[in-house]
């Protein structure tokens, strides 16, 4: 796995396998327009993750953006898919245009990785509102055919985030803790019966886990 060097210092779910950061921050418009291309459109059909995208814009920068399709040249935050990039993976960056305001590229190598990518950046403007940090965010699923998903612990009540993959213990190695803003960012892009299945299995392998430790 490639080091993270994230200078901007934000936990993101999952942890992207490269981050650039200079610590600097480009500022989103307060009005503009995310547009998906041809083959991110073709991936979300009813534009579901434009409009997850306008509403923390709204929520959390005060920012009222429209959603466009086709010719996204013009669009400052764009969303594409490139099928020549990994299966679940996604390329996030974030620059400045000529005028000095924030331009966002987010793509993904399949539609599972454009939506890793905008669920990136959406925890990105949750954190730092209009003010994005500046960078490169390099992510895949952290396990081969896995896909993230969020719920919570059983015994506790607390947020998980759970990447399910193949084995007996779907990605019971993933289980991480997380706070209420994180999870909300990844609970609408899953299903209530298999985040309970999934964190249910995971979190009592952790504990069978925790028992073998301390037999040895």
């Amino acid at each position: 796995m490639t080091p993270v060097t994230n200078r901007a210092d934000i936990p993101l779910i999952p942890t992207p396998r490269l981050v650039r950061a200079d610590g600097s921050a480009a500022v989103l418009v307060a009005i503009g327009c995310i547009g998906e291309g041809a083959a991110a459109a073709a991936c979300d059909a009813s534009g579901r993750l434009m409009r997850l995208i306008r509403r923390d814009l709204e929520a959390c920068a005060g920012l009222r953006w429209r959603a466009g399709r086709g010719d996204v040249g013009q669009c400052a935050i764009r969303l594409d898919v490139d099928a020549a990039m990994a299966a679940q993976s996604y390329r996030l960056d974030v620059g400045r245009r000529a005028d000095g305001s924030a331009s966002v590229a987010i793509v993904g190598g399949d539609a599972e990785g454009l939506r890793y990518g905008v669920q990136t950046f959406r925890q990105l403007v949750r954190h730092s509102g209009p003010a994005v940090p500046r960078g490169a965010y390099r992510g895949r699923s952290r396990v081969a055919g896995a896909r993230i998903l969020s719920g919570r612990d059983p015994r506790t009540g607390a947020h998980a985030f759970v990447a399910e993959g193949p084995g007996r213990y779907p990605g019971a190695a993933q289980v991480q803790p997380t706070g209420e803003a994180m999870a909300d960012a990844w609970r609408e892009s899953s299903r209530e019966s298999e985040l309970r299945r999934v964190t249910d299995v995971a979190w009592a392998l952790a504990d069978e886990v925790r028992r073998a430790t301390k037999a040895i």
